[in-house]
């Protein structure tokens, strides 16, 4: 639609940005560990279901800290769960955030991708000694679905913080994986990697600037279309 929405509806729709910002930040705040995120967090002290079956990961809860401690949350994040908050971050920082929502913003997706940015690409967990590795298994030099979201997450927090660190880490990644120049990128049928890398190049569509990057996301995005054009799924084909 051409014309500008009614200011009472763009409102409602900034308010609800606004309180979705705020409990996908909380999954920071909650852990106590700043750019640690939990996987999700639930009111109440004391076991959760998961702890008290003695499930594989019972292990992984903790009681919120200072104002959370009324949250009890779920750790042992994955590389996915940073994927899709950085990019969820980002698009609220570009589309939605105002004023001090904005700052707010900008400090979580400082927090969040600084956090593995700043310890050698991993996510520390919080008893401090296993982590995930944003990169996931990589022989160095290949691009893949994973190292696509490495490089949207340096790139979205450099361009809300303008911090020389996430340049860094972006250009590193664009050097070591070849991106300039791509020719050829293989997508496989995967419904998840191929989710949070179309969405991140929605959002590196938007802020790169340069030409020859563009291009090679635009061989990623051709890459991935190829896989789920006849799909009829939404996400895909709009």
């Amino acid at each position: 639609h051409s014309s500008t929405p009614a200011p009472r509806f763009a409102s409602k729709a900034v308010a609800r940005a606004d309180e979705i910002f705020e409990a996908i930040y909380r999954c920071q705040l909650v852990t106590g560990i700043r750019g640690l995120q939990a996987r999700g967090y639930a009111i109440g002290h004391g076991e959760s279901y998961e702890e008290r079956w003695g499930d594989a990961k019972s292990d992984k809860w903790e009681q919120g800290a200072g104002e959370y401690r009324d949250l009890r949350w779920r750790g042992d994040p994955s590389h996915h769960n940073y994927s899709d908050s950085t990019h969820g971050l980002g698009q609220y920082y570009d589309l939605a955030a105002e004023g001090k929502q904005k700052e707010r913003c900008r400090e979580a997706i400082d927090a969040l991708v600084g956090y593995w940015v700043d310890n050698n690409l991993k996510v520390m967990h919080y008893d401090g000694k296993s982590y995930t590795s944003i990169l996931g298994f990589t022989n160095g030099k290949t691009l893949n679905m994973r190292i696509m979201m490495a490089i949207a997450g340096a790139k979205t927090a450099l361009h809300a913080t303008g911090d020389p660190k996430f340049k860094a880490m972006y250009d590193k990644l664009i050097d070591q994986y070849g991106v300039r120049g791509l020719k050829d990128f293989t997508a496989d049928k995967d419904f998840d990697d191929n989710e949070h890398v179309i969405c991140h190049l929605e959002t590196l569509f938007r802020i790169e600037t340069d030409p020859e990057l563009l291009a090679a996301y635009r061989v990623v995005l051709d890459a991935i279309w190829a896989k789920h054009k006849d799909d009829a799924q939404s996400l895909f084909t709009y």
